[in-house]
């Protein structure tokens, strides 16, 4: 636990959230009429947190790392005050690498001159100068070859910039960081579809699966990094089999990748449970504090500890109103709201509570 002493005047302060990422953080395309928020929104009402959203549609790795490099701008500034971040990265540059990939194959098999937006047009339905269907079964019988072709340029390239990007945060801010993983926006969808045009489908949703199990292993690679964590969200989607957690349809040739309303619940859900453990444990770094001439390196939510003339603790406290821990001791075991804690293996430091009773701490891996 992350204790520290403070006078019961001295009230927490809301975490800070700091929402970085793209249009999946932003909630695009949610109905906000009815209410419908992004899973960054709900975490941070579920959570009770301050949130300074800094996400932005259409952004990529390169954009992103053009505001961390700004010193003076406004992510730098929110990220030195940060207590907690979420990051949604990778899609824009998977999409526009794949519409690219598309529009110069096309054009050299048609002697056509389409560019990437163009093509992405024409396969949103928003273009008519090539039949949707058409591009759509361009795309069918292509797409294994971006995976394997191009898609490993992408695969370079998102790695050398997620690394970038997560020195950048660190260069402002020690807070827990939780990464999302790229989910497939079209599995459900092509499960939905039967008979002549599943075989479509399908390759569509594996050629999607086989990349990103590629780009997540990049994104999940970051929990070497101290404070970096990952939340599984592509697993999620992926076992979700009662409903559509996205946008996208094969049915109604709707291939919008953005989550739905159910999508950022599950998000919610998802990265939020990562979220809560980091800010009250996780592998993060823990602040150093020192109470009583005893430096202390704990990572919990915080404490509110009073001291007495000699720096023994004499009381402790677990909300804004300095509300006392229930803590019980037996003369052999220690109990905290019930729980027994025992020194853990390692255990170097300890301060001493009303007089006789010491409490062990040591930084701990988890909550």
């Amino acid at each position: 636990m992350l204790l520290g002493m403070a006078p019961l005047s001295a009230l927490a302060a809301q975490p800070v959230y700091v929402a970085l990422g793209d249009s999946i953080s932003t909630g695009y395309g949610l109905n906000t009429e009815t209410a419908e928020k992004s899973f960054v929104e709900q975490i941070a009402e579920q959570q009770d947190l301050s949130m300074t959203m800094l996400a932005e549609d259409g952004e990529t790795t390169a954009s992103l790392l053009g505001k961390l490099a700004d010193a003076d701008g406004a992510v730098a500034k929110a990220l030195e005050k940060a207590d907690v971040v979420t990051l949604t990265i990778g899609g824009n540059d998977f999409m526009n690498a794949l519409y690219e990939y598309m529009a110069e194959a096309y054009n050299t098999a048609n002697s056509t001159s389409f560019t990437a937006e163009q093509f992405k047009e024409v396969l949103e339905g928003k273009n008519t100068a090539l039949e949707q269907s058409a591009a759509l079964t361009f795309v069918t019988k292509n797409i294994s070859g971006f995976a394997f072709g191009a898609g490993g340029t992408l695969l370079t390239q998102f790695e050398t910039a997620l690394n970038a990007i997560a020195a950048g945060i660190r260069g402002y801010t020690n807070a827990p960081v939780v990464v999302a993983t790229q989910y497939n926006p079209y599995r459900f969808a092509a499960d939905e579809v039967s008979g002549e045009s599943a075989t479509a489908a399908q390759a569509i949703a594996n050629a999607f699966d086989t990349m990103l199990a590629l780009m997540n292993a990049k994104i999940e690679a970051l929990e070497a990094q101290v404070g970096f964590f990952t939340a599984d969200v592509f697993s999620v989607f992926a076992g979700e089999e009662q409903k559509n957690p996205c946008n996208a349809s094969f049915l109604s040739s709707n291939l919008d990748f953005h989550p739905n309303a159910h999508g950022h619940t599950l998000m919610a859900q998802t990265v939020g449970e990562v979220v809560k453990s980091a800010l009250n444990g996780g592998t993060a770094e823990s602040t150093n504090i020192t109470v009583g001439g005893v430096t202390l390196s704990y990572v919990d939510a915080p404490v509110y500890a009073s001291t007495d003339g000699d720096g023994k603790v004499t009381s402790l406290g677990k909300n804004e109103e300095g509300a006392p821990w229930n803590i019980k001791w037996d003369g052999s075991t220690l109990t905290l709201d019930g729980a027994v804690i025992a020194a853990p293996a390692g255990a170097s430091e300890a301060i001493a509570f009303a007089g006789d009773l010491e409490i062990w701490l040591t930084k701990q891996d988890s909550s």
